[in-house]
């Protein structure tokens, strides 16, 4: 669920980006990031976590793509990081989420199969549309794993000169602007079934995110 390729970019970022706040940086919703987690604690509905989501919130409904979600609040130091939205997977559900996701100005930069990579970005550079399309395709064929990940991206940041000098993701998100949202869906599978059994769908800012850290 922590699927991001942009180890690296802490310099540029902080050279880029020095002085600026964030205090309005909405992961979904009115759901802003950093928002102290005893705010959140007492919407109407909100309920702790289990088990090994003690730490997190829980939301009974929000709607995404015309459908309705439970949600899942994340918290780093007891400020929101991320917000996911989670329901049985169904084909329709995923549809709906891709058509959603597209129309507000995403794009699908790496996919994530269990631990194998594959950086879109960098494929696009090196084999052009059609080998993209074809190493996609390869990618996921016949694939039946415990998680896959769709890593999505706001795009209005993302202007052609930059897509054209970064010859992967790494260096594509060095470049954008750090309230760039990224939109990660995950399929899970049961033990027990021959196919995706949840999808999740986590909103966060992981360029944020880490320049915070520095």
């Amino acid at each position: 669920m922590r699927h991001v390729a942009v180890l690296t970019m802490a310099l540029a970022l902080l050279l880029g980006s020095a002085g600026k706040v964030w205090s309005a940086a909405v992961l979904f919703e009115d759901f802003v990031w950093g928002t102290p987690k005893s705010e959140l604690a007492k919407l109407p509905g909100a309920s702790p976590g289990e088990g090994v989501f003690a730490d997190d919130l829980q939301l009974p409904e929000a709607f995404f793509a015309s459908m309705r979600w439970i949600v899942q609040l994340e918290f780093e130091d007891e400020r929101l990081a991320r917000v996911t939205l989670m329901e049985r997977y169904s084909r329709e559900r995923m549809d709906a989420v891709t058509r959603q996701l597209r129309a507000d100005k995403y794009e699908m930069l790496s996919v994530l199969i269990d631990s194998t990579y594959l950086d879109l970005v960098k494929t696009l550079q090196t084999a052009g549309p059609e080998g993209l399309r074809e190493a996609f395709a390869r990618f996921v064929q016949d694939k039946m794993p415990d998680r896959m990940s769709y890593a999505w991206f706001e795009a209005t940041g993302m202007t052609e000169d930059l897509r054209r000098i970064a010859s992967n993701l790494q260096q594509l998100m060095m470049s954008v602007p750090a309230e760039t949202r990224q939109a990660e869906v995950t399929l899970l599978r049961d033990a027990e079934a021959s196919g995706p059994s949840v999808i999740l769908v986590s909103f966060s800012f992981p360029l944020l995110k880490l320049l915070e850290a520095l």
